[in-house]
């Protein structure tokens, strides 16, 4: 999963269905990309909430 910012460090929270939350950290964004990696979740429908202090973000990861 890639999202972009312009800010150095960006706050990653993904929740599952249920609203659970099943992973979170802080990352820097290092040149404006930032990569995580999702790949030990299962199957389902997530929401990935993304914040740089100035701007939150949601939106809807599938993973098949």
């Amino acid at each position: 999963m890639r999202l972009k910012s312009r800010m150095a460090v960006v706050r990653i929270e993904i929740m599952d269905a249920t609203g659970r939350m099943v992973h979170q950290a802080s990352v820097g964004a290092g040149n404006g990309t930032i990569q995580v990696d999702a790949s030990y979740l299962p199957q389902g429908a997530y929401v990935v909430r993304y914040t740089d202090g100035s701007l939150m973000m949601s939106e809807r990861l599938i993973i098949e």
